[in-house]
């Protein structure tokens, strides 16, 4: 059985360049003011495991496979 673990990505920040394309090519590049290296930063910003808003990643027998934010 596959073991499914949810990570703050400030404790997985090798994910991030992973997350940070999935979130521009799903919704980032239909902003034109928008490119990955804002969605980066936006992340970045977001590295933090005590309040809000934070980023977490679903990690599958190792491999990030999602992402979920949570903001006020």
């Amino acid at each position: 059985m596959a073991d499914l673990e949810i990570h703050f990505l400030a404790d997985r920040p090798d994910a991030l360049p992973l997350v940070a394309g999935w979130l521009y090519n799903e919704w980032g590049h239909h902003n034109p003011a928008n490119s990955l290296a804002t969605v980066v930063a936006g992340l970045t910003a977001e590295l933090n495991n005590d309040g809000l808003p934070i980023q977490v990643v679903a990690v599958l027998d190792g491999a990030v496979v999602g992402t979920a934010a949570l903001k006020l």
